[in-house]
């Protein structure tokens, strides 16, 4: 289990976090729900230790593979020199042609549309070997098709893995977590398990939460 005990975090002489506690199990997938500037980034930077904070976090497993909002490619390499960076095994040709961008591969990135440095964004992240993946906004810029394309994809490479996703679409909440929490005001005011629970009908009781 990952762990967070009284996190405290602030910026700009502003309180980001107060005495916050989570508890997620690992090996499943846990999305993080809300509006902007509810600290959804800000959480995952403490879980990746990207920033200092005041507090105890225990059983993170590093190092984690993370998918940031901007994409953070290089962009004088091409799309395969960006994806060896952190997987020289994989079959990056195999894995470019299931993602659309097969055709792509010795491109170089800023040639690139940004719903194809999106896809190349999160193909990267899935080819590291880790065993926690954070996913900040991770299908900013896709369209629907493209994004349950990744959306199965993630499902699949990281079905034993344990993942963290934040975003503010109730869809992408539902069709892919094992666990949704609502953030408002730096606290967690829904906490619930899919399960076995109509889609539909979960989508509705997330929709009534947030509006709250």
């Amino acid at each position: 289990m990952i762990s967070i005990k009284n996190l405290n975090f602030s910026y700009d002489d502003k309180v980001g976090y107060e005495n916050f506690n989570l508890d997620i199990l690992k090996g499943e997938t846990t999305v993080i729900l809300g509006e902007s500037g509810e600290g959804k980034t800000t959480l995952l930077k403490i879980l990746a230790n990207l920033v200092e904070y005041k507090g105890q976090i225990t059983g993170m497993t590093y190092p984690v593979s993370f998918v940031f909002q901007n994409d953070r490619l290089i962009k004088n390499l091409t799309v395969r020199e960006n994806l060896q960076l952190v997987c020289k095994q994989a079959d990056i040709s195999l894995a470019l042609k299931e993602i659309g961008l097969g055709e792509y591969e010795n491109a170089y990135i800023n040639t690139l549309s940004a719903g194809m440095k999106r896809r190349v964004a999160i193909l990267r992240a899935l080819l590291f070997d880790a065993q926690t993946y954070l996913f900040d906004e991770p299908f900013i810029n896709l369209d629907l098709k493209l994004k349950y394309n990744l959306m199965d994809k993630i499902k699949d490479i990281c079905k034993d893995k344990t993942v963290i996703l934040v975003t503010h679409d109730i869809k992408e909440a539902v069709y892919l977590a094992d666990r949704i929490i609502i953030l408002k005001d730096k606290k967690i005011t829904f906490d619930i398990r899919k399960q076995n629970q109509d889609q539909k009908m979960l989508e509705n009781i997330l929709f009534e939460q947030m509006i709250k």
